[in-house]
């Protein structure tokens, strides 16, 4: 594996931050069993995009989806990318992901992964009967203090003051 320099964490930024819930199980019993980086940095991201997905039953992401999410391509440079089906088979093997081939109504065949949580095992259940289960994508929305970044410019103490009263007024 090549060696990339590290870059230093900024550091979590002031006000209201998206935030991703996982239960202490994951950072009791899962992370101190996984032993290979690429698999808890997958496990880690798959978890979370999973965590930003409703679905009627319970949220699934394809194998597609994950070869184009732009973290996961962050987190696994292009020499590890390609290992990647080999990282989700291992955190199926481990029993952390489930995996469902699901054949789409053109024919082609998909892979769905999916929690292995008591939702996750009905919903892998339901989609081998041929049940799809329906499933909408949360859009993230940025704070204010990106949003005035994005659209106007970089940030000042006082202006971050005066945003985060103009937050709570309106």
């Amino acid at each position: 594996m090549v060696q990339r320099a590290m870059t230093r964490f900024s550091g979590f930024p002031e006000g209201k931050v998206p935030t991703i819930m996982l239960p202490d199980i994951v950072f009791t019993d899962l992370i101190p069993q996984i032993d290979d980086l690429l698999e808890l940095k997958v496990t880690l991201l798959v978890l979370r995009r999973l965590a930003q997905i409703r679905s009627n039953a319970a949220p699934w992401i394809t194998s597609d989806e994950l070869h184009d999410d732009p973290a996961i391509k962050i987190a696994l440079d292009d020499a590890t990318l390609s290992q990647l089906d080999t990282v989700l088979t291992r955190a199926v093997e481990r029993g952390t992901l489930l995996k469902v081939e699901w054949k789409q109504a053109d024919g082609a065949l998909e892979f769905r992964y999916l929690a292995n949580s008591p939702r996750g095992r009905a919903a892998v259940k339901a989609m081998r009967r041929g049940r799809e289960p329906e499933r909408s994508v949360q859009v993230a929305r940025p704070n204010i203090f990106t949003l005035y970044e994005q659209n106007i410019g970089p940030l000042t103490a006082i202006l971050s003051e005066d945003l985060m009263e103009a937050e709570q007024t309106f």
